[in-house]
């Protein structure tokens, strides 16, 4: 069996206003694995690439970060979907604009996949 991770959907959503006026994005992504194996993938691919402070974290169930580039801020949540499957949503909030969200939202489309399958 490979180690590789393989994910069947990527759904990117819309940008939206944040409670306080900030934009934010929202991508989700099912993957045919366990939940574990999801989080500590995740875990380890925002400790390597050193672009995040890891400012919480619930096994198995969320991350919290702030974004080193301006400060926003990214939650990301586990959802064990069954069958082995787990659907990871990040939410990247309290962007500086629409540019920033169109930019982001590019970004972490490429980035979940990676973050899971090349680890």
């Amino acid at each position: 069996m490979s180690d590789k991770l393989t994910a069947p959907e990527l759904i990117a959503e819309p940008p939206t206003k944040h409670k306080k006026g900030c934009p934010e994005i929202s991508v989700s992504k099912t993957f045919n694995h366990p939940v574990d194996a999801v989080y500590d993938r995740t875990l380890d691919w925002f400790e390597t690439e050193k672009r995040v402070i890891l400012k919480r974290s619930e096994k198995l169930k969320a991350l919290n970060c702030q974004w080193l580039t301006d400060k926003s801020e990214i939650d990301v949540s586990f959802t064990d979907k069954g069958n082995g499957k787990t659907q990871l949503t990040l939410l990247h909030k309290n962007l500086d604009s629409q540019s920033d969200c169109d930019v982001m939202k590019n970004y972490w489309t490429e980035q979940i996949p990676n973050m899971v399958e090349s680890l």
